[in-house]
């Protein structure tokens, strides 16, 4: 479904924006004999370690084939970095002190009852800077 363009910035801090431009395609869903129209929406946002953070989508210029397939291409997803802790992959500090880390960045679509349609990696992002020192954790993945 989802077709990595571009990732953006890969390292910085957080509330760092990042951009990520996927080309998309989704199979074609026969509507409900009830329903009327379109089918459902599909809903994308992205992850940082397993972590939903709220997502900006713009550039949404669907275009159906013969087959009733969509394809969105240029689909630009928005996101800041959140609080690295929040990510439970904040590693330890030597001498307290703050040592970068990164965390896998996810592309996820949802369907219209927020069933997890695909999760795919987009890339890594480096926490160049952050906040507490916390205790080593296992490293989760968005897949």
């Amino acid at each position: 479904m989802l077709q990595l363009i571009s990732f953006s910035p890969k390292d910085g801090e957080e509330g760092t924006q990042v951009e990520i431009v996927v080309n998309a395609m989704f199979p074609f869903q026969p509507t409900p004999d009830h329903q009327i129209g379109p089918p459902p929406p599909k809903t994308l946002r992205i992850l940082f370690a397993q972590l939903p953070v709220p997502t900006k989508v713009t550039n949404i210029v669907p275009v159906t084939d013969i087959e009733g397939n969509e394809t969105f291409d240029g689909l630009t997803l928005y996101a800041d970095a959140p609080d690295p802790i929040s990510t439970g992959l904040m590693p330890p500090g030597v001498n307290r002190q703050f040592e970068p880390f990164s965390v896998t960045v996810c592309a996820q679509v949802l369907g219209h009852d927020n069933r997890i349609l695909e999760t795919k990696t987009m890339g890594r992002f480096t926490y160049s800077q952050g906040g507490h020192v916390l205790p080593e954790q296992a490293i989760p993945f968005c897949e």
